[in-house]
């Protein structure tokens, strides 16, 4: 608390109900192309990031390649299970996905409910 890093719940949600409020918005807002994307995008965070909190993401470097390391290994297994070659494997989902955590994160910065957007490098 003396450090300020401290936030009561209400502004500190968990990561699906944030997720699951974006996407909402995300409706209202998107083509129906891109919204049943970040749909397939939210899938595959929310498996990672399940309820951690918000504050416990932001900012979370070993959390965030966890997540990329995890995705770029299924890619790649699926990919070539396909017949591409690895030189041929692409890994545009993850940017996607990454994409809209980025989304997510801005609006919850605006709102007062986090304070940064996770880094990924």
């Amino acid at each position: 608390m003396a450090a300020g890093t401290y936030l009561k719940k209400k502004n500190n949600p968990p990561f699906t109900q944030a997720l699951e409020e974006h996407l909402k918005k995300s409706e209202a807002e998107n083509e129906a192309s891109s919204h049943k994307r970040n749909l397939l995008s939210a899938k595959h965070l929310k498996t990672h990031f399940g309820t951690r909190r918000i504050s416990a993401i932001e900012g979370n470097q070993i959390l965030m390649r966890q997540y990329i390391n995890k995705m770029k290994e299924e890619i790649k297994a699926k990919q070539m299970d396909r017949g591409r070659t690895e030189a041929e494997v692409t890994y545009t989902s993850i940017n996607r996905e990454l994409a809209l955590l980025r989304a997510m994160f801005n609006v919850l910065i605006k709102a007062g409910k986090a304070r940064k957007t996770p880094s990924h490098w």
